[in-house]
């Protein structure tokens, strides 16, 4: 495993217990037992970080439903399904970015 999918791994989990807002890179790093220095190599800052966890950990928000294949019901099925499985795992994190006092 190469040391940007390491620290995506260790991002992600921290991420989901400690929320976006207190996750800090100095812990991150430390997670996937590299320095920080590393850490900006592959990431420019916490923010790119952050949307390279919910582009690459995350479950595809759309699913599988294919535009003109099955009913219309069956993929508003699995879009909402795919929404679901996708905040499920995603509202931990963001939740502490709304939580922070002004």
């Amino acid at each position: 495993m190469s040391a940007r999918e390491r620290i995506l791994d260790a991002a992600a989990d921290i991420m989901r217990r400690h929320g976006v807002a207190r996750a800090t890179t100095k812990e991150i790093a430390k997670a996937a037992s590299y320095s920080e220095a590393l850490l900006y190599k592959h990431f420019r800052d916490k923010e790119e970080l952050m949307l390279s966890v919910l582009k690459e950990r995350m479950p595809p928000f759309t699913s599988t439903a294919v535009p003109g294949e099955g009913t219309v019901e069956s993929n508003l099925v699995k879009v909402v399904h795919g929404a679901l499985r996708f905040y499920r795992r995603a509202f931990p994190m963001m939740i502490s970015m709304v939580a922070q006092p002004g």
